[in-house]
């Protein structure tokens, strides 16, 4: 299934298109994370896709935390020179207590040692007062990971009503969502693995987690200054357009290899994905600043985005064509 159709699918059922935030004169205060997500390398595509961050987080008050070669309770393996925290340790960083965890990791230890790591896991997040865990199964496609996801599935049976499975094993079968490793994801199964994390964390607690609608579009204050370029000289440029997940994301290699490394790839529409090139350092600034300005825009503020095709990439050496 392609990422435009199940994108818009996911709209209608969770409500997980980008609607963007209204203006203000000052920024409200983060609310409390009522959902953690602790995964892997696997879970950390999400992340690094906005098309899938935004699949996962619309309307959610949640932290995500993946790393490479995370273990649940066991010191990670070493990448890069260095070893991530452990999930145990990830959530007991948290400043406050989550709702719900969700937890996709287990492709870097042996069945045995997740099987005793996820037993501790258990009786801690229940010791601190976590209401809902939802576990993540593996996709079988290395030795011990059907073991694995056994372990997984008596989770649940030992604790009824507070673990439920995500069976991404049984989802992704037959899925050309995949790396040639046939376990980390493309732009595709890091929607669709968003999409399923998701529909796990409504399951286990439904309306509780969902944070309010976002007010329809309002008239900015007259105070506020708009249609201006950034402050600091912050900036934005489509660099280019695409109608398939598949496109952009070739796109996006060829911005990448042309020399901007910040792009990245933005689903504007269910049928419109946007290579945007942010003068950002994180992604949550750059996807702020996105829907800030796509605001802007539908307010009659902006004039368009200039697009451009990718025959035009080489040609723009330095694109800092700022949003007005």
């Amino acid at each position: 299934m392609r990422i435009a159709a199940l994108a818009l699918a996911g709209a209608v059922a969770y409500g997980v298109a980008a609607v963007p935030a209204p203006m203000a004169t000052s920024v409200a205060p983060t609310p409390t994370p009522r959902v953690a997500v602790i995964g892997d390398s696997v879970a950390e595509r999400i992340e690094q896709l906005p098309v899938a961050a935004f699949a996962l987080e619309s309307r959610l008050a949640i932290t995500v935390d993946a790393a490479v070669c995370r273990r649940v309770i066991d010191r990670s393996c070493a990448y890069g020179g260095a070893h991530a925290t452990s999930a145990l340790d990830a959530i007991e960083s948290l400043p406050k207590v989550p709702r719900v965890v969700v937890l996709d990791v287990g492709y870097n230890e042996t069945a045995a040692s997740f099987a005793a790591g996820a037993a501790t896991m258990m009786t801690e997040l229940r010791r601190r007062g976590v209401a809902h865990v939802v576990w993540v199964t593996l996709r079988e496609r290395q030795p011990g990971y059907a073991d694995t996801n056994r372990s997984i599935r008596e989770l649940a049976k030992q604790w009824p009503g507070v673990v439920r499975v995500v069976d991404w094993n049984a989802i992704s079968q037959r899925q050309p969502w995949f790396e040639q490793d046939d376990v980390h994801l493309n732009t595709d199964g890091a929607v669709n693995l968003a999409l399923a994390i998701r529909s796990g964390v409504l399951s286990a607690c439904g309306m509780a987690c969902l944070l309010p609608n976002r007010p329809p579009l309002q008239a900015l204050l007259r105070t506020e200054a708009i249609c201006t370029e950034g402050a600091g000289g912050s900036w934005a440029a489509v660099l280019a357009t695409a109608d398939r997940a598949r496109t952009a994301l070739t796109l996006q290699r060829q911005a990448i290899a042309k020399g901007f490394t910040q792009s990245v790839i933005v689903q504007a529409t269910p049928k419109v994905y946007e290579i945007v090139l942010f003068g950002f350092d994180t992604r949550a600034a750059a996807i702020d600043y996105y829907l800030r300005q796509r605001e802007r825009r539908l307010a009659g503020c902006l004039r368009p985005y200039h697009h451009e095709s990718s025959s035009g990439l080489a040609a723009r050496a330095n694109p800092r064509r700022r949003l007005q």
